[in-house]
């Protein structure tokens, strides 16, 4: 019996993901970046093609088990890594496989996902042939986001506290069926989807903050599947759920969760050095601030002020010329960083290097929250008023940054370790770090912290915080 569900996941694949392939949205993909030839004398030179070919054929596998993979490389799901995705399940007995229009995995396909991210890193790891210094850091880069991927399976799995991340996952990459038939198929699957969600929710469950956090998700989501009625309906009853179940008590006492995702997506230990350097850079950066806006004008502050609070937090994409994988769009935890990055780097009248130094400042306190909220005692509300950005805060605004704090505590981090990165050496060196970092790309941060640029702005070589 479970052999014939699994065969009709055959079935579906076909219908709804293979007829589709041809039809990826534009918008989920971004463009392969060119490369840059290795130098013929270089050793592991000869090699460097069939590295590329090799990456290629990689990161092809991860776009058929995770839409928002192809999104981030720009590269499509094939058919035959699609097929043997399917198969895959039938030989496992796995009926909860599901393909989505847009040929990847859907997201809520758990084991078939860590099926697949689990034969990608036996393979990466296998290749042994000599490479140049770039590809062999491409090929590090590439281990690591399998080792990322696989993380995030994990952690997706455990509902409903990923269930607002998953939300967005959908509406990342969500493709129109092409079809009445498909659309009704996408109607039941996603309505299936929702009352799972629903089914996970008990009292204790989320934090109120995480609750918010999901409810707000659904916004774009109801948007997006306006006329669907099966997933109007689960919808609604998804945030009757919400609004009855009990939340859980303040802080989450998580640390050992936000430590284990710390590692997996930044390459950060999440140790009390970590957060005293961060305090470290935070003082220091305020002191700044405050020496050189000490004679400005209430107008001028008002209008810095303002324009400060447009930046922070935006999501933004690094550059990494010459690598596919630091080109690409970061992955969640790290698009508030990239983002930061290059509002530093483009900033050149005075005001805007200001107000982008005050975001920076603002950004290093709400990573500075996770501390107290995550691995002490605090609530998040109780957080926010032992330490202040320097500029004032509209409330509304306030709490969807406090919310960051408290349920996307790794994004936080990333931010506030790339600040303490940044400062180092000196304030007024922030802008040139931040434009050769962009042009880096985008790297877990201890990768990031141990590269050549660094060379330039530091005279030894800094303590690693990297999770070994």
């Amino acid at each position: 019996m479970r052999f014939t569900r699994a065969v009709s996941a055959v079935a579906a694949a076909h219908a709804l993901g293979l007829a589709a392939l041809a039809m990826l949205d534009t918008g989920c993909a971004a463009r392969a970046p060119s490369r840059t030839p290795a130098a013929a004398t270089e050793p592991g030179s000869e090699n460097t093609e069939r590295f590329a070919r090799d990456e290629e054929a990689i990161l092809g596998e991860l776009s058929a088990l995770d839409a928002r993979l192809a999104r981030r490389t720009g590269i499509a799901a094939k058919e035959a890594d699609v097929r043997k995705n399917v198969m895959g399940a039938i030989l496992a007995e796995d009926s909860t496989l599901k393909v989505g229009d847009e040929g990847a995995l859907d997201l809520f396909s758990f084991e078939a996902r860590a099926r697949g991210l689990s034969g990608a890193s036996q393979r990466a790891r296998e290749w042994s042939y000599p490479l140049t210094r770039g590809s062999e850091l491409e090929r590090r880069l590439l281990v690591r986001l399998i080792d990322e991927e696989m993380a995030r399976v994990a952690e997706e799995r455990a509902l409903p506290r990923s269930a607002s991340e998953l939300v967005r996952g959908m509406v990342a990459c969500w493709v129109q069926p092409a079809t009445p038939e498909a659309t009704k198929e996408r109607d039941k699957w996603l309505a299936r989807r929702l009352n799972d969600v629903r089914g996970s929710l008990r009292d204790g469950a989320l934090t109120k903050f995480e609750a918010n956090e999901l409810d707000d998700s659904l916004d774009a989501l109801e948007h997006l599947t306006t006329g669907y009625m099966e997933s109007a309906a689960a919808i609604a009853r998804l945030r009757v759920a919400l609004d009855q179940a009990k939340p859980a008590k303040d802080p989450p006492h998580d640390g050992d969760k936000v430590q284990r995702a710390a590692a997996a997506h930044l390459g950060l230990t999440t140790d009390s050095e970590l957060f005293t350097r961060m305090e470290r850079a935070e003082k220091e950066l305020r002191q700044a601030i405050s020496t050189a806006n000490a004679a400005r004008s209430e107008a001028e502050m008002h209008a810095i002020e303002a324009d400060a609070m447009d930046r922070v937090l935006v999501e933004g994409r690094c550059e990494g010329t010459g690598s596919r994988l630091r080109s690409r769009n970061p992955p969640p935890e790290r698009a508030y960083l990239c983002g930061t990055l290059r509002r530093l780097s483009e900033a050149d009248a005075p005001r805007a290097q200001m107000a982008s130094l005050m975001a920076l400042h603002a950004e290093l306190v709400i990573a500075l929250w996770t501390s107290p909220i995550h691995f002490g005692q605090d609530a998040p509300y109780r957080a926010a008023t032992k330490l202040r950005p320097l500029m004032p805060i509209p409330p509304e605004r306030e709490v969807r940054l406090l919310r960051v704090a408290a349920v996307r505590p790794v994004a936080a981090l990333a931010v506030g370790w790339a600040a303490t990165l940044l400062t180092r050496g000196g304030v007024e060196g922030i802008r040139p770090r931040a434009t050769r970092w962009l042009r880096f790309g985008d790297a877990p941060l201890d990768i990031v912290e141990r590269a050549d640029m660094w060379d330039a702005f530091a005279p030894a070589p800094p303590r690693s915080t990297a999770a070994k």
